[in-house]
């Protein structure tokens, strides 16, 4: 079965890297739900609540956090999330974390700018342009930011993730760059390969 490894810590840790690591299995994941098809577009915001709830009781039970704690929470999240998902996590923050004054929810390819200072304050003369490729299992990413503001008219979703190239995932010896890597990610002529989707999007940006 795959596996999810889930990073939990506060905002405190240094380098933005909590050291609380929390591997699930989707068989652990699945128990959880009447639909064993684990993130099928027909869940439910119940559906999904009965898997993320224990999974989040679970996180403050390691991190050992007060009921009463007035904490902000931070969501880091891959993007393209179904809302169902969103109005489950929300909910159960709430359901079990009642006096949290706040809860943001930021997908991961809109947060790594910031975490490597993209969102620090410029002047008219020095702009902090990049952009951020993510590659999921079954996903590619990509998005221009400016001064830690993303560009979402830049967002390109392709469809040449991890589970498209390599046969496993999760082994790592399977990382080696093959021809098949070649052809998904780097050939032009390819209308959902990687490079054209960067392509993509750097002609959506105004930089």
């Amino acid at each position: 079965s795959s596996h999810t490894i889930l990073r939990v810590g506060y905002a405190s840790e240094q380098q933005f890297r909590p050291q609380h690591i929390l591997p699930f299995t989707s068989r652990k994941i699945s128990n959880n739900s009447n639909n064993n098809k684990i993130g099928s577009p027909q869940w439910t915001e119940q559906d999904w609540f009965r898997v993320v709830g224990p999974i989040l009781q679970h996180v403050w039970d390691q991190l050992m956090i007060s009921p009463t704690t007035s904490r902000r929470v931070v969501c880091i999240h891959p993007p393209s999330m179904p809302r169902a998902w969103e109005r489950a996590v929300l909910q159960a923050f709430w359901n079990l974390l009642p006096s949290i004054p706040a809860v943001v929810l930021v997908p991961t390819i809109e947060m790594i700018p910031i975490v490597f200072g993209g969102g620090a304050i410029a002047t008219s003369k020095q702009r902090r342009a990049m952009m951020v490729v993510q590659i999921g299992l079954d996903e590619a990413h990509c998005l221009c930011h400016v001064d830690g503001h993303a560009l979402h008219f830049t967002y390109q979703v392709l469809s040449c993730g991890y589970n498209q190239v390599v046969k496993d995932p999760t082994v790592l010896e399977s990382t080696s760059w093959t021809d098949v890597m070649e052809k998904t990610w780097l050939q032009e002529h390819n209308p959902n390969s990687l490079v054209l989707g960067i392509l993509h999007c750097l002609q959506k940006s105004p930089l």
